[in-house]
């Protein structure tokens, strides 16, 4: 006698179609795509703000972003070469001077700076993020700067150079 849910069982096992292979390759063709839910893209989200927050606080840990060095003299030191007042006529003395400086070629970078609390335009010689005294290039350039010889009757233009710390 036959046993009915297995004969089912067999029946629509072999009336069924078997599966195409071609059905099978055009599926793999098709792209994977990924699901992403919005739980998940949040947690995402937060772990990447934690993680820069955490950064952040590493950095200013270790002494990055800290105003000591500037408190203590450091920050950005130039050599003030020579000072007029922020005018027509004081912007071209400036430019003269800038000129003049660069023809030199001292090998330092000449720059026009306007200080705006007292209304004046500096020409400036160099750069250093550190206090330069001390420092032989700094003052090798200083004492260049201080012993340029002016035409006609001015022995030393330059005499009262010296350091300056630009404020931030």
């Amino acid at each position: 006698m036959l046993k009915k849910p297995q004969d089912l069982l067999e029946f629509f096992r072999r009336s069924s179609a078997a599966p195409d292979a071609a059905a099978s390759q055009e599926l793999e063709k098709t792209p994977r795509m990924l699901v992403v839910r919005r739980s998940q893209a949040v947690v995402v989200a937060v772990s990447a703000g934690l993680a820069l927050v955490l950064a952040f606080l590493l950095g200013l840990g270790l002494g990055g972003g800290s105003s000591e060095p500037v408190a203590a003299g450091g920050g950005l030191w130039v050599i003030r070469v020579v000072t007029y007042e922020d005018n027509d006529t004081g912007g071209r003395y400036a430019k003269t001077v800038m000129s003049q400086l660069e023809r030199l070629d001292l090998g330092d970078e000449v720059n026009l700076r306007r200080i705006t609390e007292d209304g004046k335009l500096a020409v400036t010689m160099g750069c250093w993020m550190h206090r330069p005294h001390g420092d032989s290039r700094a003052e090798e350039l200083l004492k260049k700067v201080k012993g340029i010889r002016g035409r006609g009757g001015q022995d030393q233009p330059f005499a009262g150079a010296g350091f300056w710390r630009i404020e931030r």
